[in-house]
C-alpha cells in the first residue's frame, strides 16, 4: 500500500500540473479545456483533504 505522504504528493503535484494546464488553455483562449482542468484541480485538491484527514485519523 501506498504511505499517505506519497499519495498526497503525488496528488499535490497532479493538481499543480492540472492548474498550470488550465491557465495555458485560458491563455490560448480554449475555455472548455481550461474549465476541465480547473475541475480536475479542484478534485485532486480535495483529494489531498481526504488523504490529510485520512493520515491525520490514523
Amino acid at each position: 500500500m501506498i504511505s499517505a505522504r506519497l499519495r498526497y504528493t503525488a496528488m499535490s503535484v497532479l493538481a499543480l500540473c492540472f492548474f498550470t494546464g488550465g491557465l495555458l488553455w485560458a491563455q490560448a483562449g480554449v475555455w472548455p479545456g481550461a474549465a476541465v482542468c480547473l475541475w480536475l484541480t479542484a478534485f485532486c485538491l480535495l483529494g489531498c483533504t481526504r488523504i490529510r484527514h485520512t493520515a491525520y485519523r490514523l
